[in-house]
């Protein structure tokens, strides 16, 4: 309880004794110790009570009249706490004691009524969170009402607790955590929760926390709460706390060619292209090049010694079998059973961020004798954070390139992407798409970047708007935030990383979306300010991510 104001010539004191109390009325309450700004000596406080019809003060003479004063009452500031208030009032000096009534409204009957020779008072038995009127009348030594009584004073008394205060974290576009203090012994908490232009909702969990689902992204909770002892409230309602709920949950997607065993050395590299994949904290990344050849000395392909070395960090692989025959081991005398084996082009995924629903391949040999080893291979996933699925894919089309003015591979891996868009029109019904891999193909190819331009007509975005011949300009681009997209995603190995002096790499690795958000894009490499590479890369391609929302 804060202090009270006094006013001269008066010390005002909290004594109990000071108080004289009507029949009928409530008292001072005794077990109420005075501020310590106060002291109590109760040989020199005038008599609590007096007879009626008698003076206040025997100290004055009964055969004067006094003459009130011009001044009105007023009072002072009232302390109230949950089952008593405290008032106190500028003393009028023609007064020898004063008169205070408490009415539950305004112009009321009083409910309690005390007197005294102080211009302070306290009244307990008071009901908490509840509204009262007080009134103050000077008397004189007859207990004759001197003047005008003062005007009424409203206070409200408090609910017996503090609010509890709690705290709202958001944890995704459809979740937030409230948190609270553990209550006061025998009470309970009670949440107010309201979304924009919805009734409010009132729940009572248990603990010190609770996991709100099921919301809406891009909204405005307001949450608030109180306490309970049973049924009846005994703290007042928090200041409201509000909670947003972002646009959408970030997915962060990858394409990776990890550069076959065959063509370079597994060993001294393996662990860090695992490296690479982990510390990009991925959510789905589709690797190319993880061939199923069995590594030298062992009886493990590449892309089970990767799926091995990522396992422990939660990485799954969409599907572990070598070929699609009846002894999936061994392709030789292979008797063709459809077993979602993709070759060298595979999907790992984040356990924790991402669910496997379902997932197939398709083989894209269009010309006979050429790209039998060439896969789609796709998988639907549920985001675990607000239940959103997509479609991923990845593919790797034909590497070879042509010479003396041949079209051949050209048409080929047009051919290619063809299935490519075609598998992901088959399988994607409204989901939204992410479709990457090493499309071999770049902006400066000649006739023209054909893979490319098949993905975009089938209605896929380039989130780099790296298109054909572009160096500075970014047409159809929708990355928010660009990071090393200078860079190629093909390094060569060259110490030296390959850059254009434009916003876009020139890039034979890719990352379609259907319409979605891209927040972010990384090209990942390291190198030091020279644009050189610390160390040497674990494949001949850079791994290429982005951050994006699911519609």
């Amino acid at each position: 309880m804060s202090s009270f104001r006094w006013h001269a010539p008066f010390v005002v004191l909290f004594a109990v004794l000071s108080l004289a109390v009507n029949p009928g009325t409530a008292s001072a309450d005794p077990t109420v110790e005075p501020p310590p700004s106060a002291s109590v000596d109760a040989a020199s406080s005038p008599s609590a009570t007096a007879p009626a019809g008698t003076p206040i003060a025997p100290s004055a003479d009964p055969t004067l009249t006094p003459t009130p004063s011009p001044v009105p009452l007023s009072f002072g500031p009232a302390n109230a706490r949950a089952t008593m208030i405290a008032f106190s009032w500028t003393p009028l000096p023609a007064a020898v004691g004063y008169r205070l009534r408490l009415a539950t409204s305004a112009g009321g009957p009083a409910l309690h009524e005390v007197t005294g020779t102080r211009a302070a008072a306290l009244v307990s038995g008071l009901a908490a969170n509840t509204r009262y009127w007080a009134q103050v009348e000077a008397l004189d030594a007859f207990g004759t009402p001197i003047g005008a009584p003062s005007s009424e004073l409203a206070v409200t008394t408090p609910y017996p607790l503090n609010a509890p205060l709690p705290q709202v974290t958001t944890n995704s576009s459809v979740s937030v955590t409230v948190s609270w203090l553990k209550p006061a012994k025998g009470t309970t908490v009670q949440l107010e929760w309201k979304a924009p232009g919805k009734k409010a909702k009132l729940t009572r969990p248990s603990g010190t926390k609770l996991v709100k689902n099921g919301l809406k992204a891009k909204t405005v909770y307001t949450v608030r709460a109180r306490l309970l002892k049973g049924k009846t409230p005994v703290s007042d309602w928090s200041a409201p706390t509000t909670a947003t709920t972002p646009d959408g949950d970030p997915l962060r997607v990858a394409s990776y060619n990890v550069q076959c065993a065959n063509c370079r050395a597994w060993s001294p590299r393996r662990q860090g292209v695992a490296d690479t994949i982990i510390n990009a904290k991925l959510d789905v990344v589709g690797i190319q090049e993880a061939s199923v050849a069995e590594l030298k000395g062992t009886h493990t392909s590449q892309f089970e010694d990767l799926a091995r070395l990522v396992a422990p960090a939660g990485y799954r692989m969409t599907n572990l079998v070598r070929f699609n025959c009846r002894n999936s081991k061994t392709d030789r005398k292979c008797r063709s059973t459809d077993r979602g084996a993709s070759g060298a082009v595979r999907i790992i995924y984040n356990t924790a961020t991402v669910r496997l629903i379902s997932s197939g391949s398709r083989q894209l040999a269009d010309v006979p004798g050429f790209g039998a080893d060439r896969f789609i291979t796709w998988a639907i996933f549920e985001h675990t954070i607000n239940g959103k699925r997509f479609l991923f894919t990845s593919t790797h089309l034909e590497p070879r390139n042509d010479s003396g003015g041949s079209r051949h591979f050209y048409t080929i891996r047009n051919a290619q992407a063809r299935k490519v868009a075609q598998t992901i029109a088959a399988h994607r019904g409204n989901l939204p798409v992410i479709a990457v891999g090493d499309y071999n193909s770049t902006k400066w190819d000649v006739p023209t970047n054909g893979p490319y331009d098949i993905m975009r007509a089938a209605g896929f975005i380039d989130p780099l708007g790296n298109s054909y011949h572009s160096t500075t300009s970014t047409s159809g681009a929708t990355v928010e935030k660009r990071i090393n997209t200078q860079f190629a995603s093909y390094n060569d190995l060259q110490p030296q990383a390959r850059r254009t002096d434009g916003v876009n790499g020139s890039n034979p690795d890719y990352i379609f979306t259907s319409k979605m958000r891209v927040l972010e894009w990384e090209t990942v490499l390291k190198v030091n300010a020279a644009g050189r590479f610390i160390g040497t890369p674990p494949s001949d391609h850079n791994l290429i991510r982005a951050t994006v929302l699911l519609p």
